[in-house]
């Protein structure tokens, strides 16, 4: 029996839309398996930059202002670098590992079978922006909140954070919300435009920008004063 839906290109077959979505996934999981360990090698050639190769300050900067043996300890020098060393090895393992997350979902089909769930599920434009948003948000923070909480428990290690773990969960969620909403507010603009433009939807998305940047940046710096102000230092 053939199972059709209707998406924005008509009326599917889904039965055959199932099986090229098969074939494809399994062509890709090869492209999948070598950006996987490319990024393991990219990861083994950063930890052995940071932690093996020699990393300290050239000679004619000892004894000035930029050592740190001025004015630590040698104990305080070897916390600080280690955590140094960590923190960089958790960055430059964070920056790409995002954009992998993405990639294996669009490559190993998750992502487009997301969409047809979306598109069977309402046939209102605005909501299925809003349920596609969500769902990817949600899968992609579920596999970075692992790599969230290692540099968590790094900052717990080293005594730099006293932040319990329920309050730092409470943080990830609140992030996770904000994040989310802003990210269905920009898709459903730039998916509207697409489809209300089509040749110059772009000049309108980069118009629309500009204000948009300006009220993000005018927001952070308020919510960043009101938290210092909120907030009692013990020095």
């Amino acid at each position: 029996m053939t199972v059709l839906w209707r998406s924005n290109y008509g009326e599917v077959d889904y039965t055959k839309a199932v099986l090229v979505a098969k074939k494809e996934v399994a062509s890709n999981e090869k492209v999948v398996r070598w950006i996987l360990f490319i990024y393991v090698l990219y990861g083994i050639g950063m930890a052995w930059y940071l932690f093996v190769a020699d990393t300290s300050i050239p000679p004619e900067w000892k004894g000035t202002s930029a050592d740190p043996s001025t004015f630590l300890t040698s104990r305080e020098q070897m916390l600080s670098e280690e955590y140094s060393r960590w923190k960089d090895l958790l960055f430059f393992l964070a920056v790409p590992y995002e954009w992998l997350i993405y990639f294996c979902l669009l490559a190993l089909g998750v992502a487009k079978a997301l969409q047809t769930w979306v598109e069977r599920a309402t046939k209102w434009f605005t909501l299925r922006s809003v349920l596609y948003v969500f769902w990817l948000s949600l899968i992609v923070a579920a596999f970075s909140l692992p790599l969230n909480f290692v540099g968590y428990h790094l900052s717990r290690a080293y005594g730099i954070s006293t932040q319990s773990v329920s309050s730092w969960l409470k943080d990830e969620l609140t992030n996770f919300f904000v994040d989310t909403v802003l990210f269905m507010l920009i898709a459903t603009v730039l998916y509207w435009l697409l489809r209300r433009f089509e040749r110059r939807w772009w000049l309108y998305a980069w118009v629309l920008c500009v204000p948009f940047m300006i009220f993000l940046c005018s927001f952070s710096r308020f919510t960043e004063k009101t938290v210092t102000k909120q907030k009692r230092f013990p020095f």
